[in-house]
């Protein structure tokens, strides 16, 4: 019996961000389909590491990507507003540490 892979993004790649996504990349489970980060030329790096599409913007990534899941690790002060988003939009979350600050 096939289980079906389920589709992942990852949102901020920097450290933490770049280790969420190869594990989505290496896991037989889950197939990385999209990064997005800030940075540009750190987003096009990691996607292009991984023969995935790269975004600077939340929007852009749920307007042209179809995901189940997706890891938030971006700085705490800038979480909230991106797992917000993701969350009206119906993906399940994987945050890295707190929400927010308080």
């Amino acid at each position: 019996m096939t289980v079906p892979a389920l589709r992942a993004a990852v949102i901020g790649v920097g450290r933490i961000g770049s280790l969420h996504a190869d594990a989505y990349y290496r896991n037989p489970y889950t197939e990385l389909v999209a990064v997005m980060d800030a940075d540009q030329g750190r987003a096009q790096e990691v996607g292009a590491r991984y023969g995935v599409n790269a975004y600077t913007s939340v929007d852009e990534l749920l307007q042209k990507e179809t995901f189940d899941i997706v890891s938030i690790a971006v700085p705490e002060g800038q979480r909230s507003p991106l797992a917000a988003a993701c969350a009206q939009a119906g993906k399940h979350l994987l945050l890295e540490k707190p929400l927010t600050p308080s």
